[in-house]
């Protein structure tokens, strides 16, 4: 019988120990924040745009290399 008792007692203990990490580990997971990230690739006809002043307007190409859409602002600067 004490045999028989100290058996069951180390096997107890053996699970114990070998479940413990698992049942600890997900009890406590910390939800990570849920993080988007978008690379935005564009490829422009030209670095500078100068234009006469007579003319009312000048055009250069830019072109979206990722399927998903961008809206690119310009601004003109009076380089005086």
């Amino acid at each position: 019988m004490y045999i028989l008792n100290k058996f069951i007692r180390r096997t107890v203990i053996f699970f114990f120990f070998c479940y413990l990490p698992i049942a600890s580990s997900e009890s406590k997971k910390i939800e990570q924040p849920l993080l988007t990230q978008k690379y935005y690739g564009l490829r422009l006809g030209t670095t500078r745009v100068i234009y006469k002043e007579d003319a009312p307007s000048t055009s250069f190409w830019i072109m979206n290399e990722k399927e998903y859409p961008i809206l690119v602002q310009t601004q003109v600067y009076n380089d005086d």
